[in-house]
Protein backbone atom coordinates (compact mmCIF):
# COMPACT_ATOMS: atom_id res chain seq x y z
CA UNK A 1 0.00 0.00 0.00
CA UNK A 2 3.04 2.48 -0.06
CA UNK A 3 4.43 4.29 -2.87
CA UNK A 4 7.63 3.18 -4.66
CA UNK A 5 10.09 5.12 -6.86
CA UNK A 6 11.10 3.94 -10.40
CA UNK A 7 14.20 3.13 -9.39
CA UNK A 8 12.85 0.85 -6.55
CA UNK A 9 10.58 -1.03 -8.91
CA UNK A 10 13.16 -1.75 -11.12
CA UNK A 11 15.34 -2.89 -8.05
CA UNK A 12 12.42 -5.37 -6.88
CA UNK A 13 12.08 -6.34 -10.75
CA UNK A 14 8.94 -4.92 -11.11
CA UNK A 15 9.81 -2.93 -14.24
CA UNK A 16 12.36 -3.75 -17.03
CA UNK A 17 14.02 -0.11 -16.37
CA UNK A 18 14.21 2.92 -14.83
CA UNK A 19 15.02 6.08 -16.53
CA UNK A 20 15.53 9.43 -15.64
CA UNK A 21 12.81 11.61 -16.96
CA UNK A 22 15.06 13.86 -19.16
CA UNK A 23 16.38 10.59 -20.93
CA UNK A 24 12.56 8.72 -21.20
CA UNK A 25 11.56 10.50 -24.47
CA UNK A 26 15.04 9.11 -26.06
CA UNK A 27 14.86 5.91 -24.31
CA UNK A 28 10.94 5.51 -25.59
CA UNK A 29 11.87 6.08 -29.19
CA UNK A 30 14.61 3.71 -29.13
CA UNK A 31 12.62 0.62 -28.03
CA UNK A 32 9.96 1.63 -30.68
CA UNK A 33 12.66 1.83 -33.20
CA UNK A 34 13.48 -2.09 -32.60
CA UNK A 35 10.12 -2.98 -32.45
CA UNK A 36 9.47 -1.57 -36.00
CA UNK A 37 12.61 -3.64 -37.49
CA UNK A 38 10.41 -6.84 -36.08
CA UNK A 39 8.57 -8.67 -38.23
CA UNK A 40 4.61 -6.63 -37.66
CA UNK A 41 2.75 -10.20 -37.66
CA UNK A 42 5.16 -11.74 -34.65
CA UNK A 43 4.59 -8.52 -33.11
CA UNK A 44 0.77 -8.56 -33.41
CA UNK A 45 0.83 -12.22 -32.69
CA UNK A 46 2.47 -11.80 -29.51
CA UNK A 47 0.43 -9.00 -28.34
CA UNK A 48 -2.37 -10.83 -29.09
CA UNK A 49 -1.59 -13.60 -27.55
CA UNK A 50 -0.57 -12.47 -24.11
CA UNK A 51 -3.93 -10.33 -23.58
CA UNK A 52 -5.90 -13.77 -24.49
CA UNK A 53 -3.93 -16.27 -22.01
CA UNK A 54 -3.79 -13.81 -19.01
CA UNK A 55 -6.60 -15.60 -18.14
CA UNK A 56 -6.74 -18.78 -19.31
CA UNK A 57 -4.97 -22.42 -17.30
CA UNK A 58 -2.06 -23.50 -18.32
CA UNK A 59 -3.74 -26.46 -20.14
CA UNK A 60 -5.65 -23.93 -22.67
CA UNK A 61 -3.37 -21.40 -22.93
CA UNK A 62 -0.97 -24.03 -24.65
CA UNK A 63 -3.49 -25.44 -26.92
CA UNK A 64 -4.20 -21.48 -27.35
CA UNK A 65 -0.84 -21.08 -27.97
CA UNK A 66 -0.18 -23.60 -30.18
CA UNK A 67 -3.21 -22.75 -32.64
CA UNK A 68 -1.78 -19.12 -32.92
CA UNK A 69 1.78 -20.34 -34.00
CA UNK A 70 0.34 -22.60 -36.46
CA UNK A 71 -1.62 -19.88 -38.00
CA UNK A 72 1.12 -17.11 -37.68
CA UNK A 73 2.94 -19.86 -39.93
CA UNK A 74 0.92 -19.75 -42.65
CA UNK A 75 -0.50 -16.51 -42.65
CA UNK A 76 2.82 -14.84 -43.05
CA UNK A 77 4.30 -16.82 -45.20
CA UNK A 78 7.14 -14.62 -46.49
CA UNK A 79 8.28 -13.15 -43.24
CA UNK A 80 8.73 -17.02 -42.47
CA UNK A 81 10.70 -17.68 -46.09
CA UNK A 82 13.06 -14.83 -45.33
CA UNK A 83 13.71 -15.66 -41.94
CA UNK A 84 14.17 -19.58 -42.89
CA UNK A 85 16.60 -18.27 -46.14
CA UNK A 86 19.05 -15.85 -43.40
CA UNK A 87 18.83 -18.91 -41.27
CA UNK A 88 20.00 -21.71 -43.77
CA UNK A 89 21.41 -19.49 -46.36
CA UNK A 90 23.13 -16.35 -44.90
CA UNK A 91 23.70 -17.82 -41.46
CA UNK A 92 22.96 -14.25 -40.17
CA UNK A 93 19.70 -15.38 -38.24
CA UNK A 94 19.87 -17.36 -34.82
CA UNK A 95 16.27 -18.01 -33.69
CA UNK A 96 15.49 -16.89 -30.19
CA UNK A 97 18.41 -14.26 -30.29
CA UNK A 98 16.93 -11.27 -31.98
CA UNK A 99 14.74 -10.81 -34.97
CA UNK A 100 15.47 -11.25 -38.72
CA UNK A 101 16.17 -9.01 -40.71
CA UNK A 102 13.36 -7.29 -42.50
CA UNK A 103 14.35 -6.90 -46.50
Amino acid sequence: GENITGKQAAEWGLVNEAVPLNTLQERVTDIATVLLGKNPVAVKATKDAIRRVMEMTYDNAEDFLVNAQEAANSFDNEGRKEGIRQFIDDKSYKPGLGAYKRP
